[in-house]
């Protein structure tokens, strides 16, 4: 996804209006405020989620070499039921890890449905501060054209192409849940070890 330039702050001159007073700057100025709190929490999100991987990646590969050793030890004579107890509890050590890394995912998703919105304020700020661009359909048309290509879950593509025809925001979103929904269904929970992408 190419960067879009962040666009130029005007500010807010509501309280004390002037001639020189739009509604375009302070669309653009909410925009940037919108832009801004989104890309904050970005950077704390993944800052967080960085360091969360980073460790529940290593504890996951230890794990799993704990399950290898217990698994050998079982085979012995001696101490078998501590060892099956061992091998139990490694066992359900690595399917909790599992799971969370799963969440981990999930997380990223959400950075990435942020990220989206980001870069479409970002357009839509660029164009309604560009008086030559502002009132012609076609500029419209092509930011939405660039957003939608964004997209890369199904889920995403639905809600933008409802609230385009007109849905409501309520409409909009039951399609999305749905259309996420769906597709959990049909990709599964991630329950083999094939599944998970160790960061």
């Amino acid at each position: 996804m190419q960067p879009v330039s962040q666009p130029v702050n005007p500010g807010s001159s509501s309280q004390k209006p002037d001639l020189d007073w739009s509604q375009a700057k302070e669309t653009i100025t909410m925009l940037c405020l919108a832009t801004a709190q989104i890309e904050a929490a970005l950077r704390d999100s993944t800052n967080s989620v960085d360091a969360l991987a980073q460790s529940f990646t290593k504890i996951a590969n230890d794990s799993q070499q704990v399950l290898k050793i217990a698994s050998l030890m079982e085979v012995e004579e001696s101490n078998r039921a501590h060892h099956s107890e061992l091998t139990k509890s490694a066992t359900e050590l690595h399917v909790e890890i599992k799971n969370s890394i799963i969440s981990f995912q999930f997380q990223d998703r959400v950075s990435q449905k942020l990220a989206h919105v980001n870069r479409s304020l970002g357009l839509v700020a660029d164009l309604i501060s560009d008086s030559d661009r502002l009132f012609q359909p076609n500029q419209w048309r092509n930011i939405q054209d660039e957003i939608s290509k964004s997209y890369t879950l199904e889920c995403e593509k639905i809600m933008f192409e409802k609230i385009l025809d007109g849905a409501t925001i309520k409409e909009a979103l039951r399609l999305y849940e749905q259309s996420d929904l769906n597709n959990a269904q049909i990709t599964g929970t991630g329950n083999n070890e094939d599944d998970i992408e160790l960061f």
